[in-house]
């Protein structure tokens, strides 16, 4: 099946992906350019451990796009220092009412 929200994923963000936490700090994945689409609103959201805080942005992208867990690396464009996923998650809705998406929301 094709994804009805194609055509919206042009945004690109870099992701480094948090692959743990060891005696030398966060361990990160090599960089990945993912497409999607990029809302700059601030919002107020829970954190991987249920806490509310403040989002910067949220970033939405096709459904299928792997896993970038809470605590990961994000460039958005136009800018040079990293910002730090606060959550991410699959939306899965009803058929035909909303398309199905990934999306990360941060800091």
């Amino acid at each position: 099946m094709t994804d009805p929200l194609a055509i919206w994923w042009t945004i690109p963000v870099t992701v480094r992906r948090l692959l743990g936490s060891g005696p030398y700090g966060d361990r990160y994945a090599d960089p990945t350019v993912e497409l999607g689409r990029l809302s700059r609103k601030t919002r107020l959201v829970r954190n991987a451990a249920g806490e509310e805080t403040v989002a910067s942005a949220r970033w939405s992208g096709p459904l299928d796009t792997p896993p970038i867990p809470p605590g990961s690396r994000v460039t958005l464009p136009g800018e040079s220092h990293e910002r730090t996923v606060i959550a991410s998650g699959r939306n899965e809705a009803i058929p035909g009412v909303t398309p199905n998406h990934y999306r990360i929301e941060i800091e």
